[in-house]
């Protein structure tokens, strides 16, 4: 896949979810397709260069919306560096971004969750109770249509392996 395309799907990203995503809040939950991007653009990735996507993005997102700034950074790259460190290349790029989908929306939400606890300096187990029940398993099952829908559409799209 060329840059030109990388960047288009970038700049989408970006519109969608400034723009159309951050106005809808279902039950204190706002849909992030950043991170289900992310782990699509890592599994199919030929380079490792693709964790500085998730590094621009973050950044990006953390000016427009965040209290402090590299959070997200820092929870986008680690996403894609370990997305892409650990992919299945032959068979099972699908049930392996599931896995990665599972795993990065509770470890992006958990720390999050963490990065705000400490900075407003309110960790309450009431909270983190109403959090983890409520919050984090709606975003998961989230996540995880929005990975079943861009996954066929990147399959569309992209039609081979290691395009990135």
């Amino acid at each position: 896949m060329s840059k030109i395309r990388l960047v288009f799907i970038f700049l989408i990203n970006l519109l969608v979810e400034m723009t159309i995503l951050s106005r809808f809040n279902m039950l204190d939950i706002v849909p992030s397709v950043s991170i289900v991007i992310i782990i699509l653009l890592s599994l199919y990735a030929y380079s490792a260069n693709i964790t500085y996507y998730g590094i621009i993005i973050g950044l990006i997102l953390d000016i427009a919306f965040g209290e402090v700034i590299g959070v997200r950074a820092l929870a986008y790259y680690l996403i894609a560096y370990y997305t892409f460190k650990h992919r299945k290349l032959d068979k099972g790029i699908f049930s392996y971004g599931i896995l990665a989908v599972i795993v990065s929306s509770l470890f992006y939400d958990i720390y999050i969750y963490l990065v705000r606890a400490i900075t407003t300096g309110v960790l309450q187990g009431q909270h983190l109770l109403y959090y983890v029940t409520g919050y984090l398993i709606s975003d998961l099952i989230i996540n995880l249509i929005l990975y079943l829908i861009l996954f066929q559409l990147f399959k569309l799209v992209l039609r081979k392996k290691n395009v990135f």
